[in-house]
């Protein structure tokens, strides 16, 4: 009698390990991408409502025909970051995530995996948001350059579901504008053979 509840306890014991593990993988899966989508959504909105000032962020300065500064209007590019990390914690305020973990991903076994009935979890995220703007020249040949101003949104969150807590980083950027800066075609170009 005593083995049978010692082996009993020892099986509760390994059901709820697994369970939470389970519930934490699933959970942290289902937030990932709800939080991911939110972000995507807050985006479309800011542009959306931003619609007629984002071909207005960046401008040439032209001397002589040819592109000698770009000017680049902050107040504009801050309104835009300012209003995305607005809407993306607007978003990740109102979100639940709700998921079904089938009973037999509780028993850790591959064989049981997915099977059985499903277990109703609700999972809240809280987090915070924060946006950051980025500019970047990149080489694109040997007399073009790209300038690309870009917008990066870090989320950290912390997923809370029955059993099981977890943070996580997610973060996603977004390109607003990029202008492609062509110069003269050199005469001459060295090319270093830099075999061994």
């Amino acid at each position: 009698m005593f083995f049978a509840i010692l082996l009993l306890a020892l099986l509760c014991v390994i059901f709820c390990f697994n369970f939470s593990r389970a519930a934490n993988e699933y959970a942290e899966y289902d937030v990932k991408n709800a939080v991911i989508e939110s972000i995507y959504e807050a985006f479309g909105a800011v542009c959306d409502k931003f619609e007629a000032e984002l071909p207005n962020i960046q401008r040439s300065i032209l001397v002589n025909g040819e592109v000698n500064a770009l000017a680049i209007d902050s107040l504009i590019l801050n309104k835009i970051t300012a209003e995305l990390t607005f809407e993306a914690s607007r978003r990740l305020e109102n979100m639940r995530s709700s998921f079904s973990l089938p009973l037999g991903n509780a028993t850790g076994l591959e064989l049981f995996s997915g099977k059985g009935p499903g277990i109703k979890l609700t999972v809240v995220p809280l987090g915070s948001v924060c946006a950051a703007t980025e500019s970047k020249f990149i080489s694109a040949g040997i007399n073009q350059t790209l300038h690309r101003i870009s917008v990066r949104i870090d989320v950290l969150i912390n997923v809370l579901a029955p059993f099981c807590s977890a943070e996580k980083e997610i973060s996603c950027v977004f390109a607003l504008c990029e202008t492609l800066i062509i110069g003269k075609v050199p005469e001459l170009y060295f090319m270093r053979d830099e075999t061994p």
